[in-house]
């Protein structure tokens, strides 16, 4: 994933979200993103931290556009279905890697009950509901 220093200022300004929103709804320092915004190109930072800072603007609904030559950012069109589309990707990303975890802890869940299963899912979804989505969701806690 390449992020530019010029896509995020402009994915901010287009959302009039200060830096200390966006730093706080992606989980990062308020230094990070000034130093980030203030380089220039392609950015050369933590995975993690970029797609922080890429989903919080998703979620706000700023697209990316990725084309290497000429990357930018715009409002999307509809900004509802953005923050479900964003949302959506996150949970899943989440999902999958509670749910693996899970399962090779424990293969037997795959073989045994549906009960069994069903409550390992139910648990995995109430850790992601209650530690890794709020920290992306817009907003105050």
């Amino acid at each position: 994933m390449t992020l530019t220093a010029e896509q995020i200022r402009a994915a901010r300004a287009m959302l009039r979200m200060e830096q200390t929103q966006l730093a706080e709804r992606a989980d990062v320092s308020v230094e990070t993103i000034k130093r980030l915004e203030g380089a220039q190109g392609p950015l050369k930072a933590q995975y993690e931290t970029l797609k922080n800072i890429r989903t919080a603007c998703e979620f706000a609904g700023v697209e990316f556009t990725d084309d290497a030559e000429r990357p930018g950012v715009r409002l999307a069109e509809d900004r509802t279905a953005a923050f479900v589309e964003a949302m959506t990707e996150q949970f899943a990303v989440s999902f999958k890697a509670c749910l693996e975890t899970t399962v090779r802890r424990n293969p037997s869940l795959v073989e045994g009950p549906k009960k069994q299963l069903i409550k390992a899912v139910l648990e995995d979804v109430a850790a992601i509901l209650k530690h890794t989505l709020p920290n992306r969701l817009p907003g105050k806690n």
